[in-house]
Order: C-alpha cells, then sequence, then structure tokens
C-alpha cells in the first residue's frame, strides 16, 4: 500500500476498500482527536509532534482549525544522517531506503509543508538556533504562543536542556 509520502507497505485492507476504509479511519481518527484535546482543557491547546509526515501535518490542520503550528527546521543534512542512525536504533519506515528515496520524501515533504504553512498561523525554528540558546528559542516560542514561562520549564532549561540539544550533534557543530 502506498502511504502517499513515497513509502509502501503490507496492507492489511484489499485494496478495493482501502479509500472507504480510510475515509473512515480518518472521520474516528478526528472524532477522537477532538476529544481528547477536550478533556485535556485548557491544555488541549497544545500539542506537539516530531514527525516528517505532511500527511500528519494537514490532518491536525483539518481536525482542529486555527491550529497554531510551531516548526521545527533542521538542517537538511543533519535530517539524512539522523535517519540513517535512527534506524540503527529501531525499525523505521525508511529502514533501507536508498539515499536518493531519502532526498526525494524530504523534499515532498518540505514543498508541502511550505504550501501547508503559507496558508496557516505559524512559528519558524531553526533547531541549530535552539541548540545554541535554548533559552532564547523556548521564550520567543512561548512569547508567540501567548504563554508565559512557568518554573518547570525554567528549571528544565537550566538543568537538562544543553545536555539533551549537545547530545544532537550539527553540521556547524558535530
Amino acid at each position: 500500500v502506498d502511504d502517499g509520502e513515497g513509502f509502501t507497505s503490507v496492507g492489511l485492507v484489499p485494496l478495493r476498500y482501502l479509500a472507504a476504509t480510510r475515509a473512515a479511519f480518518q472521520a474516528a481518527a478526528q472524532a477522537f482527536a477532538r476529544c481528547f484535546a477536550e478533556q485535556l482543557h485548557p491544555f488541549g491547546r497544545y500539542s506537539g509532534d516530531k514527525v516528517h509526515s505532511h500527511n500528519d501535518a494537514e490532518f491536525l490542520v483539518r481536525t482542529f482549525p486555527g491550529l497554531r503550528l510551531v516548526y521545527l527546521v533542521r538542517d537538511i543534512r543533519d535530517v539524512l544522517v539522523s535517519s540513517y542512525t535512527f534506524e540503527q536504533k529501531q525499525l523505521t519506515a525508511w529502514q533501507g531506503a536508498s539515499f536518493e528515496q531519502r532526498c526525494t520524501h524530504l523534499a515532498r515533504f518540505l514543498d508541502r509543508m511550505a504550501e501547508l504553512l503559507r496558508d496557516h498561523d505559524h512559528l519558524l525554528v531553526r533547531y541549530e538556533e535552539l541548540v545554541a540558546d535554548p533559552r532564547a528559542q523556548f521564550t520567543a516560542v512561548l512569547r508567540g504562543l501567548e504563554l508565559e514561562m512557568c518554573p518547570a520549564v525554567e528549571d528544565w532549561l537550566a538543568l537538562e536542556a544543553e545536555k539533551l540539544f549537545r547530545s544532537h550533534g550539527t553540521s556547524a557543530e558535530p
């Protein structure tokens, strides 16, 4: 089954039923997502995800009209290196994908995300800037989301942020 992002997997549903099954699943998933967010109120207005899937981002935008996206971008060289490193730790959709397939997927993802972001309120954060100065970037994101810095975030920034971000090298500082 083609996932719409250049990868295929063994399908559990015969192809002739795929469109109807996909539509039913999306309707159920949207209802579940809305219900889940309502249960988390007031924090249900905020969500985070780390994906390279424009389908997931489009789902969120359709499910939560008015959603403000925080889009974290990373040097594409680092994304590619990370994809190879990560698949050594656990199975991924990219398992065994060639360099060309990964580049094609990322180019398509970036094009689709650019289209999506053009029409939606969003904040753009560069990963390299986040690594270099976590406090300034978190402050900017919180300000953009109209949130205040709480003591728990202050503590995390003081005690844990540098350790976390320094464990991820970048092309600028491997």
